[in-house]
């Protein structure tokens, strides 16, 4: 098994490549759905509005994940700027915090997108 699958949220990439992946299923069943409601056999006025009130929520929510992975990205950079700019007379001490801040915006990146995630699941439901 893929080790992002077992823990999608252990880097930022991985959380990234997440993000990235739910964006694009969310665009799909947007899709799917805008489909069904120009379909010609879908006559009751009920059925359309709950489509159409998908497809809104779908929008809202491609948006954030959109928005999530713009967030994910300047986060890959500037930990990549931040790691690279490290001189090299720091101390071991110094530079074990920055990991460590830098795994905790990580960790914070990932419970974000896990509450998208949770939202998804509710929307696909």
């Amino acid at each position: 098994m893929n080790p992002e699958l077992r823990n999608p949220f252990e880097t930022i990439e991985s959380a990234h490549n997440f993000v990235a992946l739910l964006a694009e299923t969310v665009m799909d069943t947007k899709r799917e759905l805008q489909a069904d409601a120009e379909k010609p056999g879908v006559n009751v006025a009920r059925r359309l509005d709950a489509i159409r009130l998908a497809v809104y929520t779908l929008e809202k929510l491609e948006f954030h994940m959109n928005k999530s992975r713009r967030m994910l990205n300047d986060l890959r950079t500037l930990r990549r700027h931040l790691l690279q700019d490290r001189p090299s007379s720091r101390s071991d001490a110094k530079a074990t915090a920055k990991v460590n801040v830098l795994r905790a915006i990580s960790v914070s990146a990932g419970a974000a997108t896990r509450s998208s995630s949770k939202l998804n699941s509710v929307v696909a439901a």
